[in-house]
């Protein structure tokens, strides 16, 4: 008998991402010329189900037999909205729980890519992200799967109510989680006791913590960030991700380190989705067995590949590329 697949849900956001790239960024009441402009589809939980499926695959047409996807979010009923879900099934993701919501518009984020340094700037609007709530999950949702889904993950683009809502139901029903705290918002302090593992950048980090970005400049500052998260309780790991620097991670069993990224800063094309990438190759390690180092290890592998592509969903390496 085939084993059954293990299945990954990934609850958050679809974007449509309208991308401009300029050479500059104009200045209060300015006009510049921008290089080009595209569209795509985005918004973070997307972008991680598309990594997930990505990283679990070693290429676009190998099978996907131990690992599913499965993604779960809300589109409006406009023109974004059947193109944000065909973007996935074609990436063959299970887009069964992606619902139309009547009378909103799709999300959207406008992205601003600067040439010179492919760093992003973005403007998010939630669209029917926002009206994903927390009465969208009765209290039996996990039991509704069989077997229960091996990994959650979440992010911030959804109402924060919903978020900590299905961190509670997830931990009541023993289903591992990764919380990306994106965009950043404070956490009741008695919900980080229901979170596996904490993935976060360092502005987020800062944000999250009441300090400046700038504590995060030293290796002291970022230890002690990471245990101020682990002291309000998370259960397995905190990740702090820092771009070039690469990322810093501890466990509450006192495993921690640096895990440095393979990539050289002239090779960086466009950082969107880089984060997303990364949660995503986490993700998958983790339920393929690994610990939290190696699955660190393959998310920054995969994030380094990234980086080195456009688009924040095209550019997402298959597990081919990160191996």
């Amino acid at each position: 008998m085939a084993p059954i697949p293990r299945t990954i849900l990934v609850i958050g956001s679809l974007n449509i991402d309208l991308t401009t790239r300029t050479r500059r960024l104009p200045n209060p009441g300015e006009t510049i010329a921008a290089q080009t402009f595209s569209t795509a589809p985005g918004g973070k939980g997307a972008n991680q189900a598309v990594a997930c499926c990505r990283l679990a695959r070693a290429s676009s047409d190998a099978p996907l037999d131990n690992i599913l996807v499965k993604m779960v979010g809300a589109v409006g009923d406009d023109e974004f909205g059947g193109r944000l879900k065909d973007a996935l099934r074609q990436n063959r993701i299970d887009v069964e729980g992606v619902v139309v919501k009547g009378g909103v518009s799709s999300g959207v984020a406008v992205i601003i890519v600067d040439e010179d340094t492919a760093e992003n700037r973005i403007l998010y609007t939630a669209g029917a992200n926002e009206a994903l709530t927390a009465q969208d999950f009765p209290e039996n949702f996990f039991s509704s799967f069989t077997p229960l889904p091996s990994f959650l993950v979440l992010q911030l683009e959804t109402p924060l109510q919903t978020v900590l809502h299905l961190l509670t139901l997830a931990s009541n029903a023993g289903v591992e989680t990764v919380l990306n705290p994106a965009p950043a918002r404070h956490i009741p302090l008695q919900f980080y006791s229901k979170i596996d593992h904490l993935i976060l950048n360092e502005s987020e980090a800062a944000y999250l913590t009441g300090e400046e970005v700038t504590f995060l400049d030293d290796d002291d500052g970022v230890k002690l960030t990471i245990d101020r998260f682990l002291e309000r309780g998370v259960k397995r790991s905190v990740v702090i991700t820092m771009g070039a620097r690469g990322c810093y991670f501890k466990s509450p069993d006192r495993q921690e380190g640096w895990i440095r990224p393979e990539v050289r800063a002239q090779d960086v094309v466009d950082t969107t989705g880089a984060g997303d990438a990364f949660v995503g190759a986490f993700a998958v390690a983790r339920v393929e067995g690994n610990d939290v180092g190696q699955s660190l290890n393959f998310a920054t592998r995969a994030a380094s590949i990234k980086v080195q592509n456009m688009g924040a969903q095209a550019g997402i390496p298959w597990r081919g590329e990160v191996q």
